[in-house]
Order: C-alpha cells, then structure tokens, then sequence
C-alpha cells in the first residue's frame, strides 16, 4: 500500500483573473460599439487599428482599472521589488464574430499581457497552451494540470485576464451569436530591475 504522496506544482505559469466590479460606462461603450471604427483583418478575426486605445479619452478610467490590477499581479502576487514600475506599451479591441476565431500566438517584447472581456457569449473562453519539450509523449487516462499540453478558461463579460506575454493562447471559433468583444494590452517596465551583484542589473527609462 503506498502512502499518500505529496503532489507539488513547482514553476506554475501565474494566471491573474479578476473581475472588473462595475459594468462599462456609456462612453466606453460608445468607443468601443463606435460604428465607422476602422478595423484591420486579423489571422480569424479582427482588431482595431488604434494600438494605444487605452490612451483614448473615452477609455482612461479603464486604463488606470487595468493598471492597478497589473500592480496587484506584480507587486502582491509575485512579490517583486518595487525598484520598477509597469506600464501599457500598447492596447487594441478585438472583434470575434461568429463563426471566426483567433488563431494560436504569443505576445513578444512585452512583459505581461492582459485582456478584458466586453462582450461575451455564454459559452465563451480561452485557450492557454504548454509549449515545453515533451521528452516522453505518455499516453493519457484523465488529463488535470499536471498532464495536459493545452487549458481551456471560461470568460464572461468584465472579466480581466493577466499572463506571463510568453505563455501561447487562442480563442476557439465562436459559436454563440454574439460578436465577442475584448481589449487587449502589452506591457513594459522602466526603473531598475535584476541585481548588480548577480551581473544581471538594467536601468530601464522611457518618456511614457
């Protein structure tokens, strides 16, 4: 008879989820519904062309919302030293109609990415993806977190989402009938970060 053994996930990838606490204001939502908004045709869906939406007048509130929950998910949750500050280096909305999807990617020369949900349909979600060299490929009986190379998260509207910009993710096909909407962001950091003992510090500014 064996023991019951200790199971330790060890180096998780940190997934920040939280909830917006308010609806969208009515001049949010008139940006983001704006009808003549210009759009680029994206791999499965489309994007604004607007890449600093958050700069936007109408979207500010919501910026310094964002804001706030990317400190909480530096400086709370992975306890760095606050020899740093994050910023948004870029924002964009993202419109999923039915029937589309966006395809499988990654966020380079970003430090987190984030994304809030706007408007969503009932079965709604995201896909996160294990990119790790798979030395054994073992087959499976159930899959749970220590064995699967993909996650599925469900997403409803206001939900926000933070993730290491390394860490590949796609929306599936959207099979409801309502275009799924969300806003996208990139960040940075400026100050200093690393240790000057260890030969890894780097004095990071910029005129954000």
């Amino acid at each position: 008879m064996i023991k019951e053994p200790i199971v330790t996930p060890i180096f998780p990838t940190t997934l920040y989820i939280a909830e917006m606490e308010r609806d969208f204001s009515k001049k949010e939502k008139e940006y983001i519904y704006e009808k003549d908004k210009e759009l680029i045709i994206n791999t499965g869906n489309k994007n604004s062309k607007e890449r600093n939406v958050l700069d936007i007048e109408n979207l500010i509130d919501l910026k310094l919302l964002l804001e706030d929950h990317i400190k909480n998910y530096i400086f709370e949750v992975l306890k760095a030293k606050k020899t740093f500050e994050p910023f948004i280096t870029q924002s964009w909305i993202n419109y999923t109609d039915p029937g589309s999807y966006h395809h499988e990617h990654d966020h380079p020369n970003s430090f987190l990415s984030g994304v809030v949900y706007i408007q969503t349909n009932n079965n709604d979600c995201i896909n996160l993806y294990k990119t790790n060299y798979h030395q054994i490929d073992i087959p499976i009986e159930e899959y749970n977190i220590f064995n699967s190379s993909s996650w599925r998260i469900p997403v409803k509207n206001g939900t926000i989402f933070l993730f290491p910009s390394s860490l590949r993710h796609s929306v599936p096909v959207v099979t409801g009938d309502k275009t799924r909407v969300s806003l996208s962001f990139n960040t940075f950091v400026k100050g200093t970060i690393g240790d000057k003992e260890r030969l890894t510090e780097v004095n990071i500014c910029n005129n954000h």
